[in-house]
């Protein structure tokens, strides 16, 4: 069950004759879901770049989140760590003064504005109880301070904000930990797996060296997949999947049902646990037993979550995009146990029943026959890796 703080219960679903309340949760799924589900004054952009130039954005905010737990959970006694947030929220100045807007969102606040809110209005509260000495100065921080103070103007926020001196000092005194109240945002890099482009420049870039016209010009996170057009940029393997499927949707792979929407990022957040245990067996070579007993417990639930469907595919009847967001991690599990010549990584069907037959189905789909890798590639480009000289040109054919 996810932890996350932010929950909303949606109907009640029987399964296997046992009633489930269905909920969404995680603050930027429900707060999409809503804004989806109640469209009379929508906080999400129409724009399907803006859109995508607000995601890429929230990315970059995750150096802040990640800062501010940091300061949080040990009370600023580390203060190295205060001044990474210091440098952090430099970052994210920068970042604010490019919108050269009263707000992210423009002139009126947006979604991109409530999602990254949360954070930054408690990092002074925390510098006010354990680090008064450290302030956020105006002088280092123009337009943070003053998109700041243009948020605490708002009724909605005014309505929601937290007495300083008795939410926070209180706890300081008393060793308390304050529960947050939006969720953590998570990031998940992964491979975009679809359909060969055509009539477009494809530039490859090596992930053990990239260069820096790619960091300094195109994406400074240095995330591939990113796509460029004309001089829009989106970089992210979801949100670039998210921005095309909005910009062509003559060939629509997100569902229009909010809630079906909703209930498709759920399970990736829940598939977060299996990819990141997979990563943790791929840059062990599977040496890490512990590490390979995770990955199958996650893949476990993994199971669960595609017997629930009771469809062929994720989506459905079709493959959707929640399909090709979690296909790119399951479909190198095989390869990775011919690589390695493991057999306790080959996926057991006695197991994985439910697994088995989605990528059964999964590998008569056209677009994932045309990316399919060769296996004797793949373990060449594994005996690169192990021998710390990567060679992504294997894969490269002339």
């Amino acid at each position: 069950m996810s932890r996350a703080s932010c929950i909303l219960t949606v109907e009640v679903q029987s399964w296997d004759g046992v009633e489930y309340p269905e909920v969404v949760y995680d603050s930027l799924i429900v707060n999409d879901y809503l804004d989806a589900k109640y469209p009379d004054n929508r906080l999400n952009p129409e724009d399907p770049y803006q859109l995508a130039q607000d995601r890429m954005l929230l990315e970059r905010y995750g150096g802040v989140i990640k800062m501010f737990y940091k300061i949080f959970f040990n009370f600023c006694e580390d203060k190295e760590s205060v001044e990474q947030t210091l440098e952090a929220l430099d970052k994210f100045e920068v970042e604010v003064k490019k919108r050269k807007t009263p707000y992210l969102g423009g002139e009126k606040p947006m979604m991109i504005d409530f999602n990254v809110w949360p954070h930054l209005m408690r990092i002074p509260l925390i510098f006010y109880a354990f680090v008064p000495e450290v302030t956020l100065d105006a002088d280092r921080y123009p337009s943070l301070t003053s998109w700041m103070n243009k948020m605490e103007e708002l009724p909605v926020v005014k309505e929601t904000n937290i007495e300083k001196d008795m939410e926070y000092v209180s706890r300081a005194h008393t060793g308390k930990v304050a529960t947050v109240q939006h969720a953590v945002l998570s990031l998940r890099p992964q491979n975009k797996d679809g359909a060969a482009t055509q009539g477009h420049e494809i530039v490859n870039i090596h992930l053990q060296d990239k260069p820096e016209w790619f960091l300094e010009k195109i994406t400074p996170l240095g995330k591939v997949p990113t796509i460029q057009l004309d001089d829009r940029i989106v970089f992210d393997s979801l949100i670039v999947n998210d921005y095309l499927d909005a910009m062509y949707p003559e060939t629509k792979l997100n569902p229009d049902d909010p809630y079906q929407l909703a209930r498709d990022r759920m399970l990736l957040e829940k598939y977060g646990k299996f990819s990141g245990a997979f990563h943790k067996v791929f840059f062990t070579f599977a040496g890490d037993k512990e590490a390979n007993e995770n990955m199958f417990a996650a893949l476990d639930e993994f199971e669960l979550d595609i017997k629930k469907r009771g469809t062929p595919f994720l989506g459905g009847d079709k493959p959707m995009m929640v399909d090709f967001n979690t296909w790119p991690h399951i479909v190198i599990l095989p390869l990775l146990a011919y690589s390695l010549n493991n057999p306790e990584l080959e996926l057991s069907p006695d197991r994985y029943p439910a697994v088995t037959s989605w990528i059964n189905k999964m590998e008569e789909v056209p677009a994932v026959q045309q990316t399919k890798f060769d296996k004797d590639q793949y373990k060449q480009f594994i005996e690169t890796y192990k021998a710390k000289k990567v060679d992504y040109d294997v894969f490269i054919v002339e």
